[in-house]
C-alpha cells in the first residue's frame, strides 16, 4: 500500500511538472482595478483569474488586483457574486499602464442557486419555504464515503446523533432535520435520489458522483413530498452532463488513514485490584453455586488457579506464580498486537461529460475499498450512466442509470469478544513462553473439558489466533437504481412530464463455518449423544461445516405524469406543477442454514430441525436452529400533488401546495385511506422596494409558510397483525394475532409555521438567513386504554391519540473577514430546537422516574422534552459507604422506598431532581476558510450544548458477573471517613442491584453535555494549468478529521457523546483531483 501511494504522488508531480513545463510563452504582469457600473466605487473579493497562465487573484479593498499573464494571447476572466462575468483579452500596452474594468450588476442575484425540490426546480428567489442547497464544492470539504456524512456541521438543523440505534426499524441513518416529529414513528428524514424516493442503503451511493443536496426543512418545501415528509427531505441530485457545457474529464483519488483504536481509552481497573475482587469473591462463596451445578461453565484464569489451590490440585508457590503472571500480562496490548492493522480507505472516481447538438452526456465509475482495524470490510463499485436526448424541437428524453455493488467480508475478533462464560478480565493471554497460540476457554472449562466424554467428541477449545481464518462472513449487495423522464414542450410556458423510477437492492449474506471452526465443532459437541448400552456415539448435528444463507430484496417502482407551468407576462410570473404517481415498494426475506457442509466435495447433510434433541454438558434441550423461514411485505401508494407560485415584479409573492396521498395500509373505510397535505406560503423581497438603499441591503427577503406533512410507520395498520406457526398440539399451520388493530389507524400529521428572513449586506460581505419555526405533531401513534378481556392479552392498543411540539432556530451567518490577495471567509451556523410531549396515554408511570435512563430512548411524559433525564437527589454516603436518597424528606437507605416514592408522586416528588434534555437543543458549527492565491486551508469547529448526560458508573453487579467497571471504581469508599471525600459507595458483597440503580442514576452523575470539537482541517492546492491550448485545474489536498474534543463544559474531563468509550478515529486523508 506505501508503494501505491508512493507511485500516486510521484506521478501526480510529474504531471504537474509536466503541465507547467507547457508555458513556453513569456509571463508579464498586469495590474488594473475593477469598478461596479451601478456605484462607480471598487469592487473588493472579485476573482480574476488568467486562462492561459493559470494565475489567480483576488482585488483588494480598494479594487485593485495584479497578475502574471502569458504574452500575447492571454486572456483575463472577472467573477463575482451579484456581477455579469466579464474576459478581457491581454494586450502588450497593459503591461505599462493600469487597466480598468467595469463589471455589470447581474440582475437579481439571488436567483442563481437552483433548488431541486425533487419534483422541480426552483430559483431561490421563486421559493417560499426554508431551504438549504450544499453544492459539489461543500459536499467535498469532508471525505468520508458516506454521502449524508458529508453534511454533518455544514448544514442548519441537521444534527447527527452519535448514540446506538434503538430500533432499526424506525430509524436507520441516525440524522434529524429539525428534531422530532413523532414519538413512535418512523425517525428519519426522507431520502430522495434524482426525484423519487430511495428506499436503499444509503451507504450505496458514492459521493463522488453527487453533484448537490437539497434539504427541505418545513412544509411548503417538504409538504410536496406529503406522507413521509413530516421528518424533513433530503434530496441527493446525481451528477449530469448539461447542454452547452465543453466535454470534460474529471478524476479523483482520495486515501484516507484511520488512526488504530486507542484500547487504554476503555477503562479497565488494574491486575492486581481485578483479581483482588475475585479473590474476594471466590472466598466469599460466588462461584460455589456455578461450580457445584454447572461445573462445566468456564471460570477466569484467576478464578480456576483459586479453585485448583482449595482443591490442592497446585501447591501454594505455583498459585502465587501463576497469579503474579496474570498481574503482569497486558491484556490490551496483547490483544492490539494480534488483532488490530491499520485502517485504510481508498477511493477512486472518474467521470466524463460531454454533449451534441443532439444530447448531454455523463458516465462516471467509482470505486471505494474500507478496511477496519480488525482487517473487516469492504470493496465497492459505483457506476453512473446519463443521457439526455433531444431528437427534435420542445422534445426531451432523460435516462439515468445507478448500478452499485459492494462485498463485504469478516475480519479478526473484536475486543469485548473475549470473555469468560461471559465475564471480562483485563489478562488477556494469546501466546505461551515458546509464542504458540493459546486455545481459550470461552465457555467450559478446560479441565472439564480434558475429562469429559473422552474419545468421543471433537475438540471443544477455541484458537482465537486461527478460528478467524475458519469462520467467515462475507456479504454481497447489489442496487439497481434506473430513473426515465419523457418531456414535451406544449406551449412556451407548458410542458407535460411522464417518468419513472424502478429499483431492485439485493443483500445476500453467508456465513461460514468449516468443519475446524469452533463453532461448527461446538454445534456437533453440543448436539451429540450418546447410547448407554453400545455406547455408539449419534451425532444431531452432522460432523462437517455450517453454512447460514440470509436474504433480503428490495424493489419499488414509481410512475409519474406531471405537467410544468412558468408563464411570465408584464410584471407577473406563475409557476406550477400538477400531478400524479403511483408507487409500490415490496421487502422480501429469507434465511436457512444448512449442516454437514463442505465446499469440495460440495455437500451437506439433512438435519431434523422441528424436534427437540437432548444437549450436553447440563442435560438440556433445544432445536436446531436454522429452518427455512420466509417474510414479506408490500405496500401502495397513490398520489395526486400540485404546486403553485406566483411572483409579482420579483418583489411579491404567495405559493401554494396541495398533495392527496393513499394508500394501502391505513383506512378500512375508504375515506380514511385518503388524506390530504397542504401548505401555504408567502415572500417579500424587500431589497427590491425603491426605499432599500442597494449600497446596504445587496438582497433582503422576508418568507412565512405553514403547512401540512405527514409521518408512517409502514408496519403498522388498521389491520390485525398475525404470525404463520405451527399448532402446539396438532403441529398443523396456524396464525398466532401479535397486534391487535384499530379500524381508524391514519397517518401522523405534522403541522409546520416558518418565518425566515434571507439577507446579504454591503455587497454580499455579510449574508445569510435566519428562520424561527414551530412543529405541531398531531394524531401520532400513541397508547390508548383497551378492554383487555375482550382479547385478554394486554390492556392498551396504538391509535392516534399522541402529539407533541416542536419549536427552533435556524442561523446561517456568511463573512467575508478579509477580501484581497489573502482572503479570510467564516461561516457559522447556528440551530436551536426544543420539543415536549403535549398528549400521551402511559399505562405504567408519569412521573420522573421514566427519566431514570440514559436518555438515548424516547419516553413521553407530558410537558416534558422526548429525551429527557432526571435524577434521584443525594444526601451522600453514610459511615459504612452506603448511598443515601431522601424519602419524606429525611437521609434514607431504603432504596425500593425511595423509588416507591418517586414514582407515586411523580414530579411532586422532592427526592427526584428534573434535569432537561438529553439530546442537544443547541448545536452547529463555525467554518474558517483562508486563501492565499491558489492555497485554500478550511477548519471546522462545532459544538453542541444546552443538554445533559448521565455518567457510565462501576456497577458491583455488573462487576462481579461481566467484569465491567468505570474509573469511579478507584475512588470507592474504603474506610470509615472516606464519605467526606468520595461519593463513589463502597463495594458490598453480596452486591445489591437497587443499591447500584440508585447510585447509578443520583445526581452526582448527570452532567452539563455542553461541548465543541475540532471536526476537520482541509488544506488544498488549486492551480490552474495549460493543458494542449486549454486551462485545465488540478487540486491536491489534504484532510484531517475527527481531531477530537477541544472544551467540555463538564469538569470531569468526559466526552459527553461517547463516555469511556471509543470515540471516532482521528483520520488523515491525501488526495488529487483533476479536470481535464
Amino acid at each position: 500500500m506505501k508503494k501505491t501511494i508512493l507511485v500516486l504522488l510521484l506521478c501526480s508531480m510529474a504531471a504537474v511538472q509536466n503541465l507547467y513545463a507547457q508555458r513556453t510563452n513569456a509571463q508579464s504582469a498586469v495590474r488594473g482595478i475593477v469598478i461596479s457600473a451601478v456605484t462607480d466605487r471598487p469592487v473588493a473579493g472579485v476573482r480574476v483569474s488568467a486562462r492561459c497562465s493559470g494565475q489567480l487573484g483576488i482585488t483588494d479593498l480598494k479594487g485593485q488586483f495584479r497578475l502574471l499573464v502569458d504574452q500575447p494571447g492571454d486572456t483575463l476572466v472577472f467573477n463575482h457574486i451579484g456581477h455579469e462575468p466579464t474576459s478581457m483579452p491581454t494586450t502588450s500596452a497593459m503591461v505599462n499602464d493600469a487597466i480598468e474594468v467595469v463589471l455589470m450588476e447581474k440582475v437579481n442575484t439571488i436567483e442563481e442557486v437552483a433548488i431541486n425540490t425533487g419534483y422541480q426546480s426552483l430559483r431561490a428567489n421563486e421559493v417560499t419555504g426554508a431551504v438549504q442547497v450544499l453544492g459539489n464544492k461543500a459536499l467535498n470539504q469532508q471525505v468520508g464515503i458516506n454521502i449524508l456524512e458529508r453534511i454533518n456541521n455544514i448544514a442548519t438543523a441537521v444534527r447527527f446523533d452519535n448514540q446506538a440505534i434503538n430500533n432499526t426499524d424506525l430509524q436507520k441513518t441516525n440524522v434529524s432535520v429539525r428534531g422530532l416529529s413523532t414519538i413512535n414513528g418512523y425517525l428519519d428524514p426522507l431520502i430522495v435520489l434524482d426525484g423519487f424516493i430511495y428506499e436503499g442503503n444509503i451507504s450505496n451511493i458514492d459521493p463522488n458522483t453527487i453533484d448537490n443536496i437539497s434539504i427541505l426543512k418545513d412544509a411548503a418545501a417538504a409538504s410536496i413530498w406529503g406522507a413521509r415528509a413530516g421528518n424533513g427531505v433530503i434530496v441527493i441530485t446525481s451528477k449530469k452532463g448539461k447542454a452547452g457545457e465543453k466535454p470534460s474529464v474529471s478524476f479523483n483519488s482520495t486515501v484516507s488513514l484511520r488512526q488504530i483504536p486507542d484500547l487504554y481509552a476503555l477503562y479497565q481497573p488494574e491486575n492486581a485490584d481485578y483479581i483482588a475482587v475475585e479473590e474476594m469473591l471466590f472466598k466469599s462463596g460466588y462461584y460455589d453455586r456455578q461450580i457445584t451445578r454447572t461445573p462445566h461453565l468456564a471460570l477466569t484464569p484467576a478464578t480456576e488457579i483459586l479453585y485448583q489451590r482449595r482443591q490442592n490440585l497446585i501447591s501454594s508457590a505455583d498459585s502465587l506464580a501463576a497469579m503474579h503472571q496474570l498481574i503482569a500480562q497486558d491484556g490490551r496490548a496483547a490483544y492490539a498486537d494480534e488483532f488490530f492493522r491499520r485502517p485504510l480507505v481508498q477511493q477512486y472516481a472518474a467521470n466524463i461529460t460531454g454533449n451534441s447538438s443532439l444530447n448531454a452526456y455523463n458516465f462516471g465509475f467509482g470505486y471505494t475499498s474500507d478496511r477496519n482495524e480488525n482487517a473487516a470490510g469492504m470493496n465497492k463499485i459505483n457506476v453512473l450512466m446519463g443521457n439526455s436526448f433531444r431528437p427534435f424541437a420542445n422534445f426531451r428524453l432523460d435516462l439515468n442509470v445507478m448500478f452499485t455493488n459492494q462485498k463485504g467480508y469478516s475480519g479478526m475478533p473484536s475486543y469485548s469478544s473475549f470473555s469468560y462464560a461471559g465475564k471480562q478480565v483485563p489478562y488477556l493471554r494469546f501466546r505461551d513462553e515458546n509464542q504458540n497460540g493459546l486455545p481459550f476457554y470461552t465457555a467450559y472449562r478446560e479441565a472439564f473439558l480434558d475429562s469429559y466424554m473422552t474419545g468421543k467428541l471433537l475438540d471443544w477449545s477455541y484458537y482465537p489466533l486461527e478460528d478467524y481464518k475458519q469462520s467467515t462472513t462475507g456479504t454481497n449487495l447489489t442496487d439497481f437504481y434506473p430513473t426515465v423522464n419523457l418531456s414535451y414542450k406544449i406551449l412556451p410556458f407548458l410542458d407535460i412530464n411522464v417518468g419513472g423510477q424502478y429499483q431492485y437492492q439485493k443483500n445476500v449474506s453467508l456465513k461460514t463455518d468449516e468443519a475446524e471452526s469452533y463453532a461448527a465443532r461446538f454445534l456437533v459437541n453440543q448436539f451429540t449423544s450418546v447410547n448407554p448400552t453400545t455406547g455408539a456415539v449419534v451425532h444431531q448435528v452432522p460432523v462437517g461445516g455450517v453454512r447460514s444463507n440470509t436474504g433480503s430484496e428490495v424493489s419499488s417502482y414509481t410512475l409519474r405524469s406531471q405537467v410544468n407551468l412558468d408563464k411570465k407576462w408584464n410584471s407577473h410570473h406563475l409557476i406550477g406543477i400538477f400531478g400524479s404517481e403511483i408507487r409500490e415498494n415490496a421487502n422480501k426475506g429469507e434465511s436457512f442454514t444448512v449442516y454437514g457442509y463442505s465446499a469440495l466435495p460440495l455437500q451437506t447433510v439433512p438435519v431434523d430441525y422441528t424436534t427437540v434433541h437432548p444437549t450436553i454438558p447440563g442435560n438440556g434441550a433445544a432445536r436446531i436452529t436454522g429452518d427455512p423461514r420466509y417474510s414479506q411485505t408490500q405496500n401502495r401508494f397513490v398520489s395526486m400533488y400540485s404546486n403553485l407560485s406566483y411572483l409579482y415584479q420579483k418583489r411579491y409573492g404567495v405559493s401554494l401546495s396541495l398533495r392527496r396521498d393513499g394508500a394501502n395500509i391505513f383506512g378500512a373505510q375508504t375515506n380514511d385511506q385518503w388524506n390530504p397535505f397542504w401548505s401555504m406560503g408567502m415572500l417579500w423581497n424587500i431589497s427590491e422596494e425603491k426605499f432599500i438603499p442597494k449600497e446596504i441591503f445587496s438582497m433582503l427577503k422576508f418568507r412565512s409558510t405553514y403547512g401540512r406533512s405527514g409521518n408512517v410507520d409502514l408496519r403498522k395498520t388498521p389491520l390485525p397483525i398475525a404470525n404463520v406457526t405451527s399448532g402446539m398440539y396438532t403441529n398443523f399451520p396456524a396464525l398466532v394475532v401479535g397486534t391487535l388493530n384499530d379500524p381508524t389507524l391514519r397517518w401522523e400529521k405534522v403541522a409546520t409555521t416558518n418565518f425566515g428572513l434571507d439577507f446579504a449586506l454591503a455587497n454580499n460581505r455579510i449574508s445569510g438567513n435566519v428562520d424561527y419555526y414551530i412543529k405541531n405533531g398531531t394524531d401520532l401513534y400513541g397508547m390508548d386504554l383497551y378492554d383487555y378481556t375482550v382479547w385478554g392479552v394486554q390492556q392498551t392498543i396504538t391509535k392516534n391519540t399522541a402529539s407533541m411540539l416542536g419549536t427552533g432556530f435556524d442561523i446561517m451567518l456568511n463573512s467575508n473577514n478579509l477580501l484581497g490577495e489573502f482572503s479570510w471567509q467564516t461561516a457559522v451556523l447556528f440551530s436551536q430546537n426544543r420539543n415536549k410531549t403535549t398528549a400521551y396515554y402511559n399505562a405504567t408511570s408519569s412521573g420522573s422516574t421514566s427519566f431514570l435512563t440514559d436518555g438515548n430512548i424516547i419516553t413521553p411524559i407530558v410537558g416534558k422534552p422526548l429525551n429527557a433525564l432526571a435524577a434521584y437527589r443525594w444526601a451522600g454516603l453514610n459511615d459504612l459507604g452506603n448511598p443515601m436518597g431522601y424519602l419524606d424528606g429525611e437521609p434514607s437507605v431504603d432504596y425500593n422506598g425511595i423509588r416507591r416514592q418517586a414514582a407515586e408522586e411523580g414530579a411532586s416528588d422532592e427526592g427526584i431532581i428534573y434535569y432537561g434534555s438529553a439530546k442537544p437543543q443547541i448545536f452547529g458549527s463555525i467554518i474558517n476558510t483562508f486563501q492565499y492565491n491558489q492555497v485554500t486551508l478550511s477548519v471546522n469547529f462545532s459544538f453542541k450544548g444546552d443538554y445533559y448526560f448521565r455518567k457510565p458508573t462501576t456497577s458491583y453487579t455488573n462487576l462481579f458477573s461481566r467484569g465491567i467497571a468505570y474509573p469511579d471504581f478507584e475512588d470507592r469508599w474504603l474506610k470509615p471517613g472516606d464519605e467526606g471525600h468520595t461519593a463513589v459507595p463502597s463495594l458490598v458483597y453480596p452486591s445489591a442491584s437497587n443499591r447500584d440503580n440508585f447510585y447509578a442514576n443520583s445526581e452526582i452523575n448527570v452532567l452539563r453535555g455542553d461541548h465543541i470539537r475540532l471536526e476537520y482541517i482541509n488544506l488544498s492546492y488549486s492551480p490552474m494549468l495549460n493543458f494542449m491550448r486549454n486551462t485545465r485545474s488540478i487540486q491536491l489536498y489534504a484532510n484531517m478529521s475527527n481531531l477530537g474534543i477541544i472544551w467540555r463544559k463538564n469538569g470531569n474531563k468526559i466526552d459527553p457523546e461517547f463516555p469511556y468509550r471509543m470515540g471516532p478515529q482521528r483520520v488523515i486523508a491525501f488526495g488529487i483531483k483533476a479536470n481535464l
